[in-house]
């Protein structure tokens, strides 16, 4: 019985060092849907189709969510939660508006092989015409691949 024990014992220290943030990394199928808010009116955008990639952070228990404009940060709390860390996105050209985007703290779950992530913050258009602010939410349904 002991030299099984003893077998056992490295597998369970490897067990033990894992890190949270590898349950959320890797490649997913996803749909993202938009919401906009502008003026205590809400506009549900059309879902957009696509694939979304989650990499391991610099630092223990973080994640990257990759974007080709912005890549967003994210810390890992569990094996099946993390949280979005605010950041700012410079400004991206949409017709002849410049515009940048914040994005709020907020949360990610992962069930399964089912993973949301909910975001929020604002955007500013600033056109040769002026400039508007709305908020924004954004849901990413995703699904490992």
């Amino acid at each position: 019985m002991a030299p099984r024990i003893a077998a056992l014992l490295p597998f369970l220290a490897l067990c033990a060092c894992s890190s949270a943030s590898g349950n959320f990394v890797g490649e997913y199928d996803s749909v993202a849907t938009p919401i906009l808010t502008s003026n205590g009116e809400t506009t549900q955008g059309k879902p957009i189709r696509g694939t979304l990639t989650i990499v391991e952070g610099k630092g223990a228990d973080t994640v990257i969510i990759k974007d080709s404009d912005c890549d967003i940060g994210a810390a890992v709390k569990s094996d099946t939660t993390c949280q979005v860390v605010s950041k700012y996105c410079p400004p991206k050209e949409v017709g002849d508006c410049e515009v940048p985007m914040n994005v709020s703290e907020e949360t990610g779950t992962l069930s399964s092989d089912k993973l949301v992530i909910e975001l929020a913050g604002t955007n500013t258009a600033v056109c040769p015409d002026g400039s508007t602010t709305n908020s924004f939410a954004l849901r990413i349904d995703a699904t490992t691949k």
